[in-house]
């Protein structure tokens, strides 16, 4: 039968009276000498035996752990085995005593089957222990203390030949955290604020040492382990059964890494690793942790340091610690949580898509969240990062969908550099106005720069044209301003021959120059390429290269390589580098547009980052040997008979010395090769997506001369002011400036905004229409790092007589 206690004096009065029994109950509790002694912790269980020990003649204490094996420690002893070793111990000694640390064995027998009852089978079998003649007439007792087993012990409450004291103690606080492993502490190198054990006999053992027995104990006893599942349920013991490292580190050893997410608990491979490389754990500091580990100071705001090391650390396991880090740091509530919460893996093709797309199913946006996916995708663009056909193609419907719903300014909130579809978007939505070049600077800088404003002074009319040249192409649209220039310009030969003439060749030009060291070709760079390079070279200018001169050449006729490559071999003395292919480029079958000019634009670039590479502070000159047309493929050709086609009819072969009309082209010298004129080749139509060149067209013809070398050169310069009055009808402003080049950048700032100026000959610049401000009667012309001030008179309009004014 079961008596419970409140109080331990109590329970210890009641020993000593059931030890002196007497009357007509004696017979039968001196018969059965088995006292099951039930507590919640282990300190009452301690005080227990140690009261026991010290009363009276003191009970014997009696060490389970003596019958282990010690060459096995590890090998637990069968229920039956240790039922067979405490009836044997009742029978070879009469005197009382405790034996103990019954319970720490005991509970690992397994009792959840019901043909395997081994923890009631024990019960059962020592219970009924019975005492000889001598321990009867000595009350002899054998007391087993019995710790957090209460909720197994009660199936013999009712037992009357079992006796059960419990001594109820409601306190938590003692209760001991037991974090069970098989045979591993997973790397964890100083366990010393726990109990550890790894052995059967070695968790035994633990017990000898109370009230000394830290709170929290690690058992590595591979048998223990195996019986884990058996020791429930137990109010003396918090049991983590720790089955990987996970639970080993989280659950067991109650280090924070925050909110775990499922799938980063499966990763079992990484948080071994990651306990392998904790050092510390008894003052454990995940961030403290990291930042050593990644040698950085922290994570900071946003997501560019996320950023940076996912690109430095490309292993499963450093990407897998910094995902976990982040999330635990950056909360749920962050773009890049949500994103890496649902990674299946750690390649950057999994990170980039689930960057990209994501944000298209969020129901509540902020700008936080587009700002970090625009920073991630960003880096991804500059490491090069490829997204499958598919997700691009996702991207573009999205994309497509809020352009159509919320307008192409909020479109653009969600463009990124990455993808080469998200390219094609910006180029259709810049040539057909839906959006401003100013709009795509940051996003798309190869087609911000292409599409940049150069003057050239001579001829004037080729910085309009090339402007009007660049939007045909990039819409894929032969325009009618593009045709009314070229047929003016090149109405005929005469008209052609007109400007022409008024160039030079390249041969000519640098014809002498003895200070140019090196000379780089790229085949078929035309004029369209002047603001892009020009740019490319300015923003090299930290690294000391600057750009010092910048010529326009013509091409000689018919503008392919074989006429015009020999003039370039001369000036270089046949060491002439080519670094860059634009014509071979041209001519394959597989562009389409508007991939071409993505392409070229990662050609040219390509090229100029090699010129770069090479660099080493010589003097340089860029050349080519012609420029290309991107409009003949928009033009029906002219089907010319008697002649034979060469270069997509950009030029033909006379074979019938029949034409001689010189409307539509140019007759060269010998009286046989005609070139195309205008963009209407002389065959068929060049094939769509290719670009072509041998023919007349300014594009063609003209060809740029980049001079670079490591010094600034700065020319003197003299400017004056030809505006004196600024009024509503006549907002324009002039100069007249001599002692600039092509290469210079002339600008003039008014009300805080500047202007490019343009030239409109005899060294006269002037500005586009003003925006005037009756106040501000200053304008600052700007060439390159100089400046000068100048005052002006704004008129805006007769003010009238104030009527009530005395």
């Amino acid at each position: 039968m079961r008596k419970d206690f409140t109080h331990f004096e109590d329970l210890i009065s009641f020993v000593e009276t059931d030890k002196n029994i007497s009357g007509a109950k004696a017979s039968e509790a001196n018969r059965f000498p088995v006292r099951f002694v039930l507590f919640d912790n282990f300190q009452d269980s301690y005080r227990f035996t140690s009261d026991m020990q010290t009363k009276g003649d003191g009970c014997k204490f009696k060490d389970i752990n003596v019958w282990l094996d010690n060459e096995y420690p590890d090998t637990i002893l069968t229920y039956s085995e240790l039922a067979d070793l405490i009836i044997k111990l009742a029978k070879e000694d009469n005197s009382d005593m405790i034996i103990t640390p019954f319970s720490e064995l005991a509970r690992f027998y397994n009792n959840l089957e019901p043909q395997h009852r081994e923890f009631d089978a024990l019960i059962r079998t020592i219970k009924g222990i019975e005492n000889n003649t001598y321990a009867v007439s000595h009350n002899r007792r054998i007391y087993i203390p019995v710790v957090g087993l209460e909720g197994k012990m009660s199936l013999f409450d009712d037992d009357s030949q079992c006796t059960t004291w419990y001594l109820k103690n409601p306190d938590k606080n003692l209760t001991y955290n037991l974090i069970l492993t098989n045979d591993t502490y997973f790397g964890i190198k100083d366990l010393s604020s726990f109990n550890a054990a790894r052995t059967v006999k070695g968790w035994l053992d633990v017990w000898k040492a109370q009230p000394e027995v830290k709170p929290d104990i690690i058992c590595s006893s591979p048998s223990i382990f195996a019986n884990a599942q058996y020791a429930q349920p137990d109010n003396a013991f918090n049991f983590q059964i720790c089955d990987n490292a996970y639970k080993f580190l989280v659950k067991g050893l109650r280090l924070d890494f925050g909110d775990v997410s499922e799938k980063e608990s499966e990763r079992d491979e990484f948080w071994t690793r990651l306990a392998q490389d904790i050092e510390d754990i008894h003052n454990f500091s995940f961030e403290k942790f990291f930042c050593r580990h990644f040698m950085i100071s922290g994570l900071g705001e946003g997501c560019h340091v996320f950023m940076k090391l996912w690109f430095d650390y490309t292993d499963d396991y450093n990407r897998w610690l910094l995902t976990a880090f982040y999330r635990m740091k950056k909360g749920k509530d962050n773009y890049v949580s949500k994103v890496i919460e649902n990674l299946d893996n750690y390649t950057n093709h999994e990170l980039f898509t689930k960057l990209a797309l994501q944000i298209f199913n969020e129901e509540q946006l902020n700008t936080t969240y587009i700002y970090d996916r625009k920073v991630c995708l960003f880096a991804a663009a500059k490491h090069h990062i490829v997204l499958t056909e598919e997700t691009e193609l996702q991207l573009r419907d999205k994309l497509a969908n809020i352009a159509k719903s919320d307008g192409f300014s909020t479109a653009l909130h969600y463009v990124s550099p990455l993808t080469n579809i998200e390219k094609q978007m910006l180029l259709w939505w810049l040539a057909s106005e839906k959006i401003k070049r100013d709009d795509i600077l940051e996003i798309f800088p190869d087609l911000y720069h292409y599409t940049g404003e150069y003057q050239i002074s001579e001829p004037i009319w080729l910085s309009s044209y090339m402007q009007e040249y660049r939007k045909a192409k990039l819409s894929n649209t032969y325009t009618k301003e593009v045709a009314a220039i070229i047929n003016e310009r090149n109405a005929d030969s005469l008209h052609f021959e007109s400007w022409y003439q008024e160039l030079k060749t390249t041969k000519t030009i640098l014809s002498g120059r003895t200070d140019i060291d090196i000379y780089y070709w790229i085949d078929g760079l035309g004029v369209e390429w002047i603001p892009y390079i020009t740019d490319y070279i300015r923003s090299k200018n930290n690294e000391g290269m600057y750009l010092n001169e910048l010529h326009l050449a013509r091409a000689i006729y018919p503008t392919t390589t074989n006429i015009n490559k020999p003039q370039l071999l001369d000036i270089s003395n046949n060491k002439l580098q080519k670094c860059g292919d634009l014509d071979a480029h041209a001519h394959l079958s597989t562009n389409k547009y508007p991939n071409y000019i993505i392409e070229e634009f990662d050609l040219i670039k390509n090229a100029l980052d090699l010129i770069v590479s090479q660099y080493n502070g010589k003097k340089i000159a860029i050349v080519s040997d012609h420029g290309l047309t991107a409009l003949s493929q928009l033009q029906d050709g002219l089907n010319l008979a008697g002649i034979e086609s060469d270069h997509r009819g950009r030029l033909a072969f006379d074979k019938t010395n029949s034409h001689r009309d010189l409307q539509n082209y140019i007759l060269c010298d010998n009286n046989k090769t005609l070139c195309a004129l205008r963009h209407q080749s002389l065959s068929s139509k060049v094939p769509n997506g290719q670009s072509a060149h041998g023919g007349c067209t300014p594009e063609e013809i003209l060809i740029p001369i980049f001079i670079i070398s490591s010094s600034k050169e700065s020319a003197n310069w003299t400017a004056l002011l030809l505006t004196n009055e600024l009024s509503e009808s006549a907002p324009i402003i002039k100069y007249k400036i001599k002692g600039v080049s092509a290469v210079d950048d002339i600008r003039v700032v008014y009300n805080e905004k500047e202007i490019k100026l343009k030239p409109i000959g005899d060294n006269v610049y002037e500005s586009s229409p003003l925006t005037l401000i009756s106040s501000t009667k200053v304008v600052t012309l700007k060439i390159n790092d100089k400046q000068q001030i100048d005052h002006i008179e704004v008129k805006l309009g007769a003010e009238e007589d104030d009527l009530f004014d005395f």
